[in-house]
């Protein structure tokens, strides 16, 4: 079993989810889980119960991305 920070379960999620999309990603987040032990940023072991992770489709995460870009953009433009 290897030993994860929320952090990278976070990341490998993500990139899952990007993989296999939404129709498969609960199989595969189910799959993923059973190969992990999670543990908190201190190295204290969590419960599956205690994970809580968001996890958005790739089209959705990239217009936020390029969303908040253009906002910090349009914030360096303004005249001070």
């Amino acid at each position: 079993m290897r030993i994860v920070t929320l952090s990278e379960v976070e990341n490998d999620l993500q990139n899952l989810a990007d993989q296999v999309g939404s129709e498969r990603f609960i199989e595969a987040k189910r799959l993923y889980m059973d190969k992990v032990a999670v543990v908190d940023e201190k190295g204290q072991p969590m419960s599956a119960e205690d994970v809580e992770i968001v996890i958005m489709p790739k089209t959705i995460r990239e217009e936020e991305e390029k969303a908040m870009e253009e906002d910090d953009d349009k914030d360096k433009n303004k005249p001070k």
